[in-house]
């Protein structure tokens, strides 16, 4: 008898567990891109996501993670305060701000983990609530594109 109480109390529990993580409890990074975040947002919406994107910023407070297939759209990454001290953190807010400040005239290409978040008609619409910042490459550039992102539509 008390085996099945036991049984009675856990299943609850482990049903809520499962649906306050979008059932993934414990499941590694679903790995996509920008292009499907920014088609598909609803069916990643909540979704801890793993994406190697483009950085396009203008240092001050617009920064967006873009792709090379879909640039007039991105996912706005968002880092915790508690992250500010993460070595991969640390370098990406230092490679936006040395030379030219933002991305103007530089490239940076990364792999960001996070929360995936959709909010149709708010600002930003799209999100990533970012964990962790790896492999990033830095590049400096001759010529100073102008790729016109929307971060915010």
């Amino acid at each position: 008898m008390q085996v099945k109480y036991l049984v009675v109390m856990i299943l609850p529990l482990l049903a809520g567990g499962c649906a306050a993580a979008g059932g993934r409890v414990g499941a590694a990074p679903v790995p996509t891109t920008i292009c499907s975040l920014v088609a598909r947002p609803d069916t990643f919406n909540g979704v801890e996501v793993r994406v190697t994107a483009l950085v396009s910023s203008d240092g001050i407070e617009h920064t967006t993670l873009v792709d090379e297939g879909c640039v007039r759209r991105g996912v706005v990454p968002l880092i915790p305060d508690h992250l500010r001290a993460d070595p991969g953190v640390v370098a990406f807010e230092q490679a936006i701000s040395s030379g030219h400040i933002g991305t103007r005239g530089k490239e940076i290409r990364a792999t960001f983990v996070g929360t995936f978040r959709f909010h149709r008609g708010k600002v930003p619409a799209r999100a990533l609530t970012v964990t962790q910042i790896i492999n990033m490459q830095v590049r400096i550039l001759d010529a100073v594109p102008d790729v016109g992102v929307k971060p915010h539509g």
